[in-house]
């Protein structure tokens, strides 16, 4: 996922750079309804370890609206360009 901005994590108390990074989302499917639906139980994002090196990473969790922002970001962005577009 790409955050077009700088965005705050919880966790770590800072915030971390705009940038391309790999969110992972854990699900689990509703029982008992006449369609597949899905729930999710925690989403995470992987962030390099500070002072580290390269290759190290970690974990974190990651507030779900901060994921759904992020997502609507560029469409806002493109809805915004096309409306003042004239």
């Amino acid at each position: 996922m790409t955050f077009a901005e700088p965005f705050f994590v919880e966790g770590l108390g800072r915030d971390q750079a705009a940038g391309s990074y790999e969110v992972v989302t854990v699900e689990e499917a509703i029982e008992g309804l006449s369609f597949l639906a899905f729930r999710v139980l925690s989403t995470s994002i992987v962030l390099p370890k500070a002072g580290r090196g390269p290759s190290s990473y970690q974990l974190v969790p990651i507030a779900a609206p901060v994921v759904r922002a992020a997502r609507l970001l560029p469409d806002k962005k493109e809805r915004d360009n096309r409306t003042t577009e004239t």
